[in-house]
């Protein structure tokens, strides 16, 4: 029974890297769409922290570190700098 599912589990890798590819995928789609939100909008509402995390979500569709994903999500505007 243990061979059978060691077998399994070895048969199963090739999903598994299907199913960890299609969420990469999925994520930059993600990334590209909410750039493309903040690009079609009203440009002169972007406050600098909106511009430095557009900057750094499109630096993080190819940065394997994680720094700029980690830069794009705290980049974000403080209360009083955003105008109603």
């Amino acid at each position: 029974m243990f061979d059978s599912l060691q077998q399994l589990i070895k048969d199963s890798q090739p999903f598994k890297e299907l199913i960890q590819k299609g969420a990469t995928v999925a994520a930059y789609a993600s990334t590209a769409n909410s750039v493309s939100v903040a690009l079609t909008s009203n440009s002169s509402s972007l406050t600098n922290a909106d511009i430095v995390r557009i900057c750094a979500q499109v630096a993080a569709l190819a940065d394997p570190t994680g720094i700029a994903a980690t830069v794009a999500a705290y980049s974000y505007p403080m209360c009083s700098d955003i105008s109603t």
